[in-house]
């Protein structure tokens, strides 16, 4: 007797192997957007302290007032502080 496919215990390997694979990849990309993402906070982190403190040393005693301002505001600290010159 010819056979022209494949046996259910062969397709029934191959669906294993694969969901195996599938199961790997899938933690891999997981801890790849994890470490991506920790890197992009990292980033915008040290830009935001860096900018701060910029900020601070080139307006000396109006840090404070102009945040609490556009805090309550909501406006950015920018503006209020053009308008307290």
């Amino acid at each position: 007797m010819k056979s022209n496919g494949f046996t259910l215990v062969e397709v029934l390997v191959v669906i294993a192997i694969l969901g195996i694979l599938f199961g790997l990849s899938v933690g891999g990309v997981q801890r790849y957007i994890a470490k991506s993402q920790q890197q992009a906070y990292d980033t915008l982190a040290s830009s935001s302290v860096e900018a701060t403190k910029e900020y601070v040393m080139n307006h000396p005693g109006k840090m404070v007032i102009t945040l609490i301002i556009s805090k309550i505001l909501k406006i950015n600290p920018k503006i209020v502080l053009e308008r307290l010159k």
